[in-house]
């Protein structure tokens, strides 16, 4: 694949441009069709392919932002229709003065605009201090982290969302005070302050949506967290916990001799480089020095980390076993490994048949290589490991090589070569690895980008903390070439941070659904609070004919439990609908997780009868003298 950058003309459209080169490369095939036949051009704006990777999550965690705006402003309605049911009365006489309805609203629409720009203020001020925060926590490849700001268009948007929200949630509260219904007013003002039946059933709806809406919000959350779980619980095949990894890039001067491009043209693009003496004495020289400062158990060396990384990949077939027929995908291609024999030691990496590579295998001896068991059953079908060991594999460790014969000496546990494939999601295929001593490696074709520098990994088991060993590890390279550009850090750091976008995008959303649940915690609260409050009188005069204190309690409870059960139907029908958005960020789990479910119903629930007890409490303590006496 050839990627290329170029500026479209003024007035030339992207179709255009995709027409023009699929001209282009229908031409040159039909030229040179050994080469060319069935490639073909793509033309895609370059902006799109920065911000591919991460517009699907951003999209996804603007909609929890949304999910969380309209939350607090039916907390915020909640909050104002009960201040506006206090005022009823009052605007009850104004109207019957003349005071028009429109003016009523105004007014009320103006105290929602006051509320709101108070909170943007706020916001603003906690976005300047948190946004650092955020950034320095985002992952590498997160796009353009570094340009976040609260900028002009952040301000402007923050503007249009504060009258939004205003209107959101002062709206409602402000044409219900406002009714034009003036007999009806009028009569309920006598009933005191027992509750009006619509207002009942406006303050009800409220506490279901926000169950509702939370709802949504913390099953996103739980589904995202339990994947992550899956993720993170993959087996890998070794154990990187407690080593400490080297990596050092070696200048192809001095350490290895270029041979020249490949010369068909399936290897063009490739550089043969020949590794020199000089390399392996270098890695082994390392090795060597390593080993003997304090404190270290083991240590192995390779040209790749075991995860992530690059890898060579080389096609082979048993001994006997004709080729694949020219022209044809049925190769058999396995990760080829240069590796020290401490490699397997270092990692931990379980023998299951065989032996580890030794000392003893090197050039001028017979090649050998150790298998992990996803290699020796796409070479020997349906055979236990132990019958593999003593048979030759016939692999062709360079692409214009001859093949060379290989002897089986040992099967190793599988071991995942990636998490993610190139396109982001999760590699479930797991592709074979050949084990080879990294003394008696062969010439190998590598891509001309990376022939410059050999990449030379060292991995160093140890007890001992990364900050006391490190500057002892870059002494010990300094000595043998003090030129070479040294990184050293914990592997199961850089083992997780494929992981690390993830486990960003997992944790804004548990501390959306957590927020979520807070503020429906609250408002749930405040509108059975506010409830209990207004049927004071109700409450008194039930209690003066004889209903107990606990009935009343229990009743209230129940009421508070039935909205949520409410809620979390409604909830968990829009989640599964809503959840086929995340998907993508899934492994493992499903959209509609029975477990997921389960556990965000109990959360919600007693979350929501948590919010209840002390306005049940409250109902079930009302003196009837007093609650008479103040009406």
């Amino acid at each position: 694949m050839l990627s290329a950058v170029a500026r479209l003309r003024d007035g030339v459209s992207l179709a255009r441009a995709q027409s023009e080169m699929g001209s282009i490369a229908a031409a040159l095939a039909a030229e040179y069709p050994e080469t060319n036949d069935g490639w073909g051009v793509r033309v895609a704006p370059l902006h799109g392919m920065l911000t591919a990777t991460v517009r699907g999550p951003l999209l996804m965690l603007f909609g929890a932002v949304g999910f969380i705006l309209l939350l607090a402003c039916l907390n915020v309605g909640g909050l104002l229709l009960a201040r506006a049911d206090t005022r009823r009365a009052a605007v009850t006489v104004r109207r019957a003065l003349g005071a028009s309805r429109t003016d009523i609203v105004r007014q009320l629409l103006v105290e929602s605009l006051i509320l709101s720009v108070g909170a943007a203020i706020v916001g603003v001020g906690l976005a300047r201090v948190l946004i650092p925060v955020l950034v320095r926590s985002s992952p590498y490849d997160v796009t353009r982290t570094g340009d976040v700001e609260v900028n002009a268009a952040v301000l402007a948007f923050t503007v249009v969302a504060a009258a939004a929200t205003a209107v959101m949630a002062g709206l409602a509260p402000a044409l219900g005070v406002s009714s034009p219904d003036l007999s009806d007013e009028l009569k309920n003002r006598g009933r005191g302050k027992t509750e009006i039946k619509r207002t009942r059933r406006s303050r009800s709806a409220l506490v279901v949506a926000e169950v509702a809406l939370s709802v949504v919000l913390v099953i996103g959350a739980g589904l995202m967290l339990r994947s992550y779980g899956r993720l993170s619980g993959l087996e890998l095949g070794f154990r990187p916990e407690g080593v400490i990894r080297v990596g050092a890039l070696l200048p192809r001067v001095g350490y290895a001799t270029i041979a020249g491009r490949g010369s068909r043209p399936d290897t063009e693009n490739f550089t043969l480089w020949r590794p020199r003496p000089e390399e392996t004495d270098f890695m082994e020289g390392v090795e060597a020095a390593l080993a003997r400062l304090p404190g270290i158990q083991s240590v192995g060396a390779g040209n790749f980390d075991p995860l992530p990384g690059l890898m060579w990949a080389f096609p082979a077939r048993p001994e006997g076993q004709p080729p694949s027929p020219a022209g044809t995908d049925d190769d058999i291609w396995l990760a080829y490994r240069p590796v020290t024999p401490g490699w397997f030691e270092t990692l931990e990496m379980p023998i299951v048949a065989g032996r580890p590579l030794v000392e003893d295998d090197r050039a001028g001896t017979e090649d050998v290589a150790v298998l992990d068991e996803e290699a020796a059953s796409l070479l020997w079908p349906g055979e236990p490991a132990a019958d593999v060991i003593g048979r030759r594999v016939m692999l062709r460790d360079g692409l214009e090589d001859p093949e060379r014969p290989y002897r089986v000496v040992g099967v190793s546990g599988d071991t995942r070569q990636a998490i993610f494939d190139n396109s982001g999601d999760v590699f479930e295929g797991q592709m074979g690895v050949a084990h080879v001593p990294y003394r008696s490696q062969a010439d190998a074709y590598v891509d001309y980008q990376i022939a410059f520098r050999l990449r030379s990994v060292f991995l160093v088991r140890t007890r001992r903390d990364l900050a006391d060993v490190a500057p002892e590890i870059r002494r010990v390279v300094a000595s043998l070439d003090s030129e070479l550009p040294v990184t050293v850090e914990r592997l199961d750091d850089r083992v997780a941070s494929p992981l690390a976008n993830q486990r960003f995008y997992m944790s804004l959303f548990v501390a959306f659904g957590s927020l979520a649940l807070l503020l429906a915690g609250t408002g749930a609260f405040a509108v059975m609070a506010y409830t209990v409050t207004r049927r004071t009188r109700e409450l008194g005069i039930r209690l003066a004919l004889g209903a107990r204190a606990a009935e009343l309690e229990r009743a209230e409870l129940m009421r508070g439990l039935g909205l949520a059960v409410l809620g979390l139907l409604v909830g968990g029908v829009a989640a599964a609908l809503l959840a086929r958005f995340i998907s993508a960020f899934l492994y493992g789990v499903g959209t509609v997780d029975p477990t997921t479910y389960g556990v965000v119903a109990l959360i919600v629930l007693s979350v929501t009868l948590a919010a209840a007890y002390v306005p049940a409490r409250r109902a079930g303590s009302v003196d009837p003298m007093e609650s008479l006496r103040a009406e």
